[in-house]
């Protein structure tokens, strides 16, 4: 009986160390998620300066000024 209930608290141990792996990469990707917002919404806050041309366009050559 003693190596039997080894077993059953190896099989366990096993049992609550792959949940336990599981949650700590579904929290892995929660954190992900969560940075990935924080940077849209810090995207979202930039301005953009306009592109003004100080020549006419034609063609490949294109000065911006």
């Amino acid at each position: 009986m003693n190596r039997k209930n080894k077993i059953e608290k190896l099989e366990n141990l096993r049992q609550n160390y792959l949940i336990l792996r599981e949650f700590v990469i579904y929290y892995k990707n929660a954190l992900e998620y969560n940075n990935n917002l924080d940077k849209q919404k810090e995207k979202e806050n930039v301005k953009v300066k306009k592109l003004v041309l100080t020549k006419p366009f034609y063609g490949k050559e294109l000065q911006v000024g």
